[in-house]
């Protein structure tokens, strides 16, 4: 049986809304960095920072979910709605019930230092009850 295309289209809206926000925390975070040291952040130290540093670990929620998300909706079999349950009750955890306080926290900081992350924010809740 194949995957309806309705499922793998709302977790290709998931996966953007994940990505946009997950870019728009990494700039601030970076930019937060780079203003307590002095010392500009080359590209390629961006990745050894996120992946190591303790100051980006609170992201690597963020990045977990991201990649069950996107492993869903790239594999070849069907995308079954128990997949869907739990990717949208792991959204909810993450960004509704705020149950992972060291995401929500910094989360809810940088949400309101950045308007365009509380309008992504406010639409990634509606594709997440749309799940």
């Amino acid at each position: 049986m194949k995957t309806s295309p309705e499922k793998r289209d709302k977790l290709k809206v998931l996966t953007a809304s994940f990505s946009r926000i997950h870019k728009m925390l990494l700039e601030l975070q970076m930019s937060e960095l780079e203003r307590i040291s002095g010392i500009e952040i080359k590209p390629a130290q961006k990745l050894n920072l996120l992946l190591g540093d303790p100051a980006f670990a609170w992201l690597r929620n963020l990045s977990q979910l991201m990649a069950i998300a996107d492993d869903v909706y790239f594999q070849k079999e069907e995308i079954t709605q128990e997949q869907m349950t739990r990717i949208q009750s792991a959204s909810q955890d993450l960004f509704i019930r705020e149950t992972k306080p060291e995401f929500s926290e910094p989360y809810k900081a940088s949400a309101q230092r950045l308007s365009p992350l509380m309008l992504e924010h406010a639409h990634l809740i509606n594709v997440i009850k749309d799940l």
